[in-house]
């Protein structure tokens, strides 16, 4: 999917997209400063929104610090 969807919750992220899973969406929040997806998050309070757009450009440049 290639059109901007904006800003999503994690639950609506999951619903636009197949890939990450919820509860591995989950994790690259919780990790978000060590794997350098940081930016691809926004904290209001405890809501965690998600660029989609910003979130899959720096998986495919390849500047996800996965340590697996």
């Amino acid at each position: 999917m290639s059109e901007n969807k904006g800003l999503l919750t994690v639950k609506q992220f999951c619903i636009s997209y197949s890939w990450p899973s919820e509860s591995a969406m989950r994790a690259y929040i919780y990790r978000a400063k060590e794997l350098k997806l940081d930016k691809c998050f926004i904290r209001i309070g405890r809501r965690v929104l998600i660029d989609a757009d910003l979130f899959f450009e720096t998986i495919k440049k390849g500047n996800i610090n996965e340590k697996y």
